[in-house]
């Protein structure tokens, strides 16, 4: 099958969760003999040959160079609000529109998907020239609703209002524009079905590279430098959020009990004010070139969310590398029961140091639960299962 997959930025690095995602679902698709014709916003890659690993050809488009001029930034500034990167013009959409037509025709293809609704979502919506499916990843819809409910204050909740507001306008568009649409777990599909009843949506979950994600001996036990790590892009609200609510409630009972503990957050873009935390032994990473050797060299992963929603990569890549979690129940809710076996789960902060602190002062403890949370992570969140999913998925949806 041809595959046209058209995301909203670059795939390359792997430094968020839907890059992530688009990458290994191309990867795997393409080896398992599909032809993938990936089209992204951004620039000419610097190595061409890292993306003819994971596709057969691609096209990279430009955003206009208005969004660089003084009224331009203005523009993108007050986009901000919105979970949008960009909104072009009508005339600008259409352009796209024409390349993707164009690009798709081209090479035959008989389905076109998009990754997130966020960015491409607006263009595809009048293409009726090829099947048509929309990977959600998560309902941001049922974060924004989320987030309304735990702002701190009244210009926070209706900074989230407007965006809760505004993107169930959007999902609702996407669903009855789309042939089909897919998230990633049960919770974001009851979301969807009740932004748009009729629209076909189907669960298809996150996977995690277990070779790359691969346990160094060397670097597990009782000789890790760190005691805890968090990872995750920091530039991403949920985030930054859950490290906010671990710096102010959870890690100071942890080094009230074990003043040495050392914890390690790893991550792009670190806002200022994360960092200016008044907290013992707390290091900041920002971007690693190696973020399995990175966080490798920790004894647990501390990685509960307080907003947000769908499967967490980092708790996945966590349990590949035998790294012990521990979480809350927003943290696991999309996780299977296998999963969340392995996985330590704390009611509120207290109970969440309670169980790092156990922990950490148990190493076979860790040692077990760490070999059971990778084989769960072989056995169920394979990104090749995860891609003979899509196959199938498209194989009905265009020959319907």
């Amino acid at each position: 099958m041809n595959v046209l997959y058209f995301t909203s930025r670059e795939i390359l690095p792997l430094d968020s969760g839907d890059a992530v995602r688009a990458n290994n679902i191309c990867k795997n698709l393409k080896e398992m003999g599909n032809n993938i014709f990936l089209v992204y916003f951004g620039g000419e890659p610097d190595n061409p040959s890292e993306l003819f690993n994971i596709c057969n050809d691609y096209k990279a488009i430009k955003f206009p160079s208005y969004l660089d001029t003084i009224p331009g930034r203005i523009y993108k500034t007050a986009l901000a609000f919105f979970p949008a990167q960009h909104l072009p013009t009508p005339e600008v959409i259409r352009q796209v529109e024409s390349e993707i037509v164009e690009f798709g025709q081209k090479n035959n293809v008989d389905v076109l998907q998009i990754n997130s609704p966020r960015a491409p979502g607006w263009v595809t919506i009048e293409l009726d020239t090829f099947t048509k499916v929309i990977d959600f990843g998560d309902s941001f819809s049922l974060q924004f609703k989320r987030d309304m409910n735990s702002s701190q204050s009244i210009v926070e909740y209706l900074n989230n209002f407007i965006k809760y507001v505004w993107m169930k306008n959007l999902e609702e568009k996407m669903i009855s524009a789309f042939d089909g649409s897919v998230v990633v777990s049960n919770q974001d599909a009851n979301a969807l079905r009740n932004v748009a009843s009729g629209g076909d949506i189907s669960v298809i979950k996150n996977g995690v590279d277990t070779v790359k994600f691969m346990p160094d001996n060397k670097l597990r036990g009782s000789d890790s430098e760190y005691d805890i790590v968090f990872h995750g892009n920091l530039d991403f609200p949920p985030n930054k959020k859950a490290v906010e609510y671990i710096l102010q409630d959870v890690y100071p009972q942890i080094v009230n009990k074990r003043p040495n503990t050392k914890f390690l957050i790893v991550g792009p873009n670190p806002p200022m004010e994360l960092q200016t935390e008044q907290v013992n032994n707390v290091e900041f990473t920002g971007y690693v070139d190696d973020i399995v050797k990175t966080i490798s060299n920790a004894k647990i992963a501390l990685l509960p969310m307080v907003s947000g929603s769908g499967i967490k990569n980092k708790i996945l890549e966590a349990m590949a590398l035998e790294i012990p979690v521990v979480s809350n129940p927003l943290g696991v809710e999309a996780l299977s029961d296998n999963a969340v076996n392995q996985i330590s789960v704390g009611n509120d902060a207290n109970d969440l140091a309670n169980r790092s602190l156990s922990l950490l002062d148990d190493r076979c403890k860790r040692h077990k639960i760490g070999e059971q949370s990778r084989q769960v992570m072989i056995d169920e969140y394979s990104w090749s299962e995860v891609s003979e999913e899509f196959e199938s998925y498209y194989n009905e949806l265009h020959c319907e």
